[in-house]
């Protein structure tokens, strides 16, 4: 069903017949791509769990990452929302010359 923001359309649609279309299924599918690695981390943790403990802790790490950079978004866009419902004008882009004055104190951009 096609969605009005578009999230669905990178989703290509299966193809092919018997185990091509069933292997193109399970790895076009995001939720099905995430239980068959986490399978095959859980297979390789039972062989040699010192070479993936450290792949878990640098995935972990990514994992971390995108829980700040989610609340730095939020952040952002509910001051932008802020800023629009009390009627103050959106941000803008400052030129070299501008932002030379506000932070140093002159108007000369040294190159």
């Amino acid at each position: 069903m096609p969605d009005s923001c578009g999230a669905g359309e990178s989703v290509n649609p299966k193809q092919g017949d018997g185990l091509r279309r069933a292997i193109g299924g399970l790895l076009t599918c995001p939720i099905c791509t995430g239980i068959w690695a986490a399978l095959v981390f859980v297979g390789l943790y039972a062989l040699n769990h010192n070479i993936v403990t450290v792949a878990i802790l640098v995935l972990g790490a990514a994992g971390a990452s995108e829980f700040i950079y989610y609340a730095k978004e939020r952040y952002a866009w509910s001051a932008r929302l802020a800023r629009v419902q009390n009627g103050k004008p959106e941000s803008r882009s400052f030129t070299d010359a501008e932002l030379a004055e506000l932070f140093v104190g002159t108007s000369d951009v040294e190159r």
